[in-house]
Order: C-alpha cells, then structure tokens, then sequence
C-alpha cells in the first residue's frame, strides 16, 4: 500500500504537550503560576488536518488549565491530562463502541525512540 494511500486512512492524531507542542520548557512563576510557550504554526497545523477531517487529540502525562485553554483555541475538544501511562478512557470508550481503531504510538522516554502498537 502506497504513502498516499496510508495517509488516507488516518482519522485522527493524538498529541503530546511538552516537548511536541510546546517547546519543553516550563517556567513557574514565584506565586507557583505554570507558563508554557506553544508555536503558532503547530495550531495551524492542527487546523489543516481538522479541515481535512482528522480529529486531533491531545494526551498527556501532566495536567495543566494552560493545556486545556490552548486546546480549546484549537478546538480539540479531547483532552487527557494525566493520563499517559494507560490507554485513555475516551478512546477506550470508541473501542468499546465497535469503532475500529489501529494505534500505533511513538514516543520518547529519555533518549530513546520507541514505537508500540
């Protein structure tokens, strides 16, 4: 099967936050107030491929009000936050509803690349 063919297949993308839409670093203020830098051109990103009809997501290991208001510029209507250790309910939820789903995840713990699924 083609790339092109494999491309349009996909319905959605699942995102981390720092590090993939963010640029890592976390300042916190002295009264304990979270910042995180997010690039334009990844929001832009994320509209195109939800006007090519690929729902995007976002998971991710630490929970954060910033994470979700940025979401919720986007559009991204699911987000989990705190949950990167486990398959989320919300697409467990999709599993359980007979939609069929092919995840394959990459991810980086340390230095190292893995890929699962």
């Amino acid at each position: 099967m083609s790339f092109d063919v494999r491309l349009t297949k996909i319905r959605l993308v699942v995102l981390d936050v720092d590090g993939v839409l963010s640029d890592g670093s976390i300042v916190i203020s002295q009264t304990g107030e979270l910042f995180k830098s997010f690039n334009v051109r990844d929001g832009l990103g994320i509209k195109l491929l939800q006007r090519a009809g690929i729902e995007v997501a976002i998971l991710t290991g630490r929970t954060s009000e910033i994470v979700a208001r940025r979401a919720a510029e986007l559009g991204i209507r699911q987000v989990e936050q705190g949950k990167l250790a486990s398959l989320p309910s919300a697409f467990s939820k999709r599993k359980a509803n007979g939609t069929n789903l092919s995840l394959r995840f990459t991810f980086r713990k340390g230095s190292k690349w893995h890929t699962a699924g």
